[in-house]
């Protein structure tokens, strides 16, 4: 059987018998998780084998492979795998040294494979090749991704304005995490500006990223234009006075009537952009 040509140790006893059953397509198993543990990390030719199993299966909905060393060759073992697909839903890829040949193959991935909704990037070693395209996966009008995690990822002025101008007009994400990008400057200003027309998000994850008191007044700004967020979460770097201002805007009362069309007054917001 396939599973059993694993090439490293990657794999425990326990592993194995699930490979066994995602290869006979097993319908009871609807999660796998596979994530490396210590020093036995799964490799690209690990990941060959594991497409060839993953390849014809219908009932996986959710593959926990993260913590390995799959690396832009695993990667495209994995997505000639998934293109077909139609039963994955979460596909959790941290910390896997994807880099952005690994990112831009994921992306074009997402452009095929409509069912996958969640992914996790945690820590892959992007640059901005590879956030541009996944920002135009983002743009595709059939995108279908709702939650998207790219924590720990330094994310260049460049990239950050690719994926704004997505952001414009995605219209299937809900939760993006942007937490620990190495985003200064105008970064948050960028992100706000770009919401300030998206209609689906909900919650962004800004934290631990230095967010300017311009960028602050600017997301004051949009939670008064976009009443569809609930949560945006950012570390307090600048004066006090403005973080209570976002915080009483996403719990206003005003603002969630006028979210659910009961209102026709957006609310006041009480620090005005300067």
């Amino acid at each position: 059987a396939t599973c059993t040509k694993m090439a490293s140790d990657a794999l425990t006893p326990e592993r194995l018998a699930h490979m066994k059953r995602l290869e006979a397509n097993d319908p009871t198993l609807i999660k796998f998780n596979i994530e490396g543990v210590g020093k036995d990390k799964l490799t690209p030719e690990d990941a060959r084998l594991f497409a060839a199993s993953l390849a014809g299966n219908t009932s996986l909905e959710r593959l926990e492979i993260g913590w390995n060393k799959l690396g832009p060759e695993g990667m495209k073992w994995l997505s000639e795998a998934l293109k077909t697909n139609t039963t994955l839903k979460l596909f959790d890829i941290q910390r896997n040294y994807l880099g952005d040949e690994g990112l831009c193959v994921l992306a074009d991935l997402l452009k095929v494979n409509h069912t996958i909704d969640n992914i996790d990037l945690f820590s892959n070693d992007f640059g901005v090749v590879g956030i541009k395209a996944l920002a135009d996966a983002l743009k595709e009008p059939d995108a279908a991704l709702k939650r998207l995690n790219l924590q720990s990822n330094a994310i260049h002025p460049d990239g950050l304005l690719a994926l704004a101008s997505a952001l414009e007009t995605n219209t299937s994400l809900e939760w993006l995490g942007l937490r620990s990008c190495s985003i200064n400057g105008d970064g948050l200003g960028i992100i706000a500006q770009a919401l300030k027309s998206n209609t689906t998000l909900k919650e962004v994850d800004f934290a631990a990223n230095r967010a300017t008191e311009k960028g602050v007044r600017e997301l004051c700004e949009l939670l008064r234009f976009n009443p569809t967020l609930t949560k945006f979460s950012v570390d307090e770097s600048v004066a006090r006075e403005l973080y209570v201002e976002v915080e009483t805007l996403l719990v206003d009362p005003v603002r969630a009537a006028w979210a659910s069309g009961e209102a026709d007054t957006k609310p006041a917001c009480e620090i005005p952009l300067q």
